[in-house]
């Protein structure tokens, strides 16, 4: 509810960099709902997204379960502007093993 407050209408203003988004790392991804509307909002406004890494935080407290695999999975590609995206959940982050986006920022959002 928070960033509906207070972020929503950034993400409104700036809708025309999402368009230029390939990479997103999102850490402390705890599969709540308001993290999830916000990663509703960037899989359907980045339309060269490629790749999408879900960091779960490192204490284990997440609503993610791994029988839910396929519910989520579902979810995400129906979301998807970009025929190229690839959602991956990681339980660590680790700088080096996240790809090597081809342009010259990674943008690194960390949930509020």
């Amino acid at each position: 509810m928070y960033w509906k407050l207070h972020h929503k209408f950034h993400l409104d203003s700036y809708n025309h960099k999402f368009t230029q988004l390939k990479v997103v790392v999102v850490r402390n991804f705890k599969f709540l709902s308001s993290e999830l509307e916000l990663l509703k909002i960037i899989l359907q406004r980045a339309t060269i997204l490629e790749m999408v890494f879900l960091i779960l935080p490192e204490n284990g407290c997440s609503e993610f379960r791994t029988e839910d695999v396929p519910d989520y999975e579902k979810l995400f590609y129906s979301w998807k502007a970009s025929t190229k995206a690839i959602v991956h959940v990681h339980e660590s982050y680790d700088d080096e093993s996240f790809g090597n986006p081809t342009h010259s920022y990674r943008w690194i959002l960390d949930p509020f």
